[in-house]
């Protein structure tokens, strides 16, 4: 009898893991390029799991940055002042807002390089002192759009790989014209296939998808 373990699913955050397409080709062309940004920062912002961590560990590795933790605030911000910056998730983070003000003119002044990611754009972001908001506004920000059948393709493959898993390009692409364009959904519907396969010892084919997926052809 085979066993299956539900391990838990180490992220893969090198550059062959990620889907590349015309969804994030803009967020992607700002990052490779980030020492000659027209400014010290760039916001980028996308749904939930459109791959914005996965581009942010990419430009961490790239350029050293330090990923900003809330106990962070603790720490003069004229110390972080000449620090390259990775803030994932913004509208996540309990700021302290005087600290905050502080620390983005320190960016400024020193023009060291701030990557900043969350679901929504800065105007949405829940900052209250007008001085920090307009210090948010003026940086330049990125969407990750809804994908294409064409990116969910290669998105579907990417994650298949990422959990083992070889995907054909025939499956990639009859599942990619029936999922919905959230990639959210498509995430959780991996997860599932994925367990169902382990489950069964069965690889995910067509016949497989239709009978264990409830995806008509």
């Amino acid at each position: 009898m085979q066993l299956v373990l539900n391990l838990q699913q180490e992220r893969d955050f090198r550059w062959q893991g990620f889907a590349q397409g015309a969804t994030n080709q803009e967020a992607l062309s700002w990052l490779k390029n980030w020492p000659y940004w027209p400014t010290y920062g760039v916001v980028i912002y996308g749904p939930a799991c459109s791959g914005k961590t996965h581009l942010g560990r990419l430009w961490q590795e790239g350029s050293g940055a330090h990923l900003l933790k809330p106990q962070d605030q603790n720490t003069p911000p004229l110390a972080l002042a000449s620090l390259p910056i990775l803030i994932d998730g913004f509208s996540d983070m309990p700021w302290d807002e005087d600290w905050l003000f502080h620390f983005l003119n320190a960016r400024f002044n020193t023009q060291a390089r701030i990557l900043i990611l969350d679901r929504a754009p800065p105007c949405a972001w829940p900052v209250k002192k007008p001085d920090v908001r307009s210090r948010c506004l003026v940086l330049p920000s990125v969407g990750i759009h809804a994908p294409d059948e064409t990116f969910i393709e290669a998105f579907l493959i990417a994650l298949f790989r990422e959990r083992g898993v070889t995907l054909s390009q025939g499956v990639a692409r009859f599942l990619s014209i029936r999922l919905e364009r959230c990639y959210a959904t498509i995430l959780q519907m991996v997860e599932h296939l994925n367990a169902c396969s382990l489950r069964l010892s069965r690889p995910i084919t067509v016949p497989f998808l239709k009978e264990i997926g409830g995806i008509e052809g």
